[in-house]
């Protein structure tokens, strides 16, 4: 009988396991038309610094360039509403909204400085909306509504610093969505909506100290999720609640990142609940998933597999304390997670999941190791086997799924020499 290959996830890359997403431009097709906003009339380009006001304002072009005499617009729900064009920017600055304006999608361009959509009552989206972020950072104040599925892509990251009360699904397919600035900013009140990632990307809950951001079915379908808690302030404690999440599906990750606030009087992390965890968030008394990390990207060396502790809330696995976790291979099975310091596996080993940190984890030769899942954790260079050296990594069933990862910080990378096969001994692609 043929083997069924395993997938192989792979984060060989420097500093970060993120694939770079692309955000497309606003297909023409898609809206009754699309708007340039251009401060600077008849001159090619947009102009700097960005001004004006939204619904005021005759600052509208139907020109890439912006070459062509602008003209006044009340926009539409079927209009696609342009920040620069590709490479022609518009500069930095702000463009205010007056009163109610309507929108099918926005989309800030790869040229454009930093944009600020600021004030007014709201900015009306359509029932389906995007929002392309192919610049650095963009930010609306203004409140979003509707009754709108919302999709987030382009490699950058837009702030949501509003009070928004859209109710449809929230869908991230690149770069990041950062709810609030610090200080201000929610979703949907406290009840927030569905989320869903369809690629590498990042959900940044980060509204006022002590907040308490509520969310709908979280679900990864493709590439690294990362779901961030970065509220800040000394003694507080910000939670985001999922009400449940969608079982992880082989060649997907997530990952939950937490800020821990301090003062004179101890730390407090933050929290991220899954009010039903069910079997798709690791259990204090279960097993690791090899592709669900905790703290992954804080650019320190606490990267770990994600467990969901008793008292209700996703935290690190610890080692020696949660159900199959130990700290050697003092035994050894399919179901067993195991922490490692810089050391060599001689002879054949059996794990679910393998962290480990300090050193390389070389194999001894001829030695086949077998594990869904290694992490490595530090800011330095890091051997997964050894060169020149013959040996296996295979996963712990037929078509199993291999992930590797690595902490991004600074130039950390691994390097993984074994033979990935299945366990037929069939290479992987």
């Amino acid at each position: 009988m043929k083997s069924t290959r395993p997938r192989l996830l792979s984060r060989i890359l420097a500093g970060s396991l993120a694939a770079l997403a692309l955000g497309a431009a606003l297909p023409q097709s898609a809206h009754a038309g699309l708007y340039y906003w251009d401060v600077n009339g008849t001159t090619a380009g947009f102009g700097s610094p960005a001004s004006g006001t939204w619904g005021t304002d005759a600052y509208w072009s139907t020109d890439d360039s912006g070459a062509v005499a602008t003209t006044a617009h009340t926009t539409t729900t079927s209009d696609g509403i342009n920040f620069g064009a590709g490479g022609i920017g518009l500069g930095a600055g702000t463009v205010a909204v007056s009163g109610t304006q309507n929108a099918g999608a926005l989309m800030f361009a790869s040229g454009s400085g930093a944009i600020v959509l600021s004030g007014g009552t709201a900015i009306n989206l359509a029932a389906t909306s995007s929002i392309i972020v192919n610049n650095a950072t963009d930010t609306i104040s203004t409140k979003l509504t509707g009754a709108t599925s919302l999709t987030k892509t382009g490699t950058g990251t837009l702030i949501l610093s509003g009070a928004n009360d859209c109710t449809g699904d929230t869908i991230i397919g690149a770069g990041t969505l950062q709810v609030g600035d610090g200080s201000t900013g929610s979703l949907n009140g406290t009840s927030g909506t569905a989320l869903t990632f369809t690629a590498t990307s990042t959900f940044n809950v980060k509204e006022a100290a002590s907040s308490t951001q509520g969310m709908g079915v979280l679900s990864f379908s493709r590439g690294e999720g990362n779901v961030y808690s970065t509220a800040a302030g000394a003694s507080s404690t910000a939670t985001l609640t999922f009400g449940s999440m969608v079982p992880r599906p082989a060649g997907a990750t997530a990952n939950f990142n937490i800020v821990t606030n301090t003062s004179s009087t101890g730390a407090t992390p933050n929290k991220i609940v899954v009010t039903t965890p069910g079997s798709t968030v690791p259990l204090s008394s279960g097993s690791n998933d090899r592709g669900i990390f905790f703290n992954l990207n804080d650019g320190g060396t606490t990267a770990n597999y994600a467990r969901y502790d008793s008292t209700g809330y996703i935290r690190g696995t610890n080692y020696g304390v949660d159900t199959n976790s130990q700290t050697s291979f003092t035994s050894s099975g399919s179901s067993t997670d195991v922490f490692l310091s810089a050391t060599t596996v001689a002879g054949g080993q059996t794990a679910n999941t393998i962290r480990f940190t300090g050193g390389d984890l070389s194999l001894a030769v001829g030695t086949t190791l077998t594990a869904n899942g290694i992490l490595l954790v530090g800011s330095t260079t890091r051997n997964l086997g050894t060169v020149n050296v013959s040996s296996t990594l295979r996963p712990t069933v037929d078509g199993g799924e291999v992930v590797i990862a690595s902490q991004a910080t600074g130039t950390t990378l691994l390097r993984v020499y074994p033979n990935i096969v299945d366990r037929g001994g069939l290479p992987t692609k």
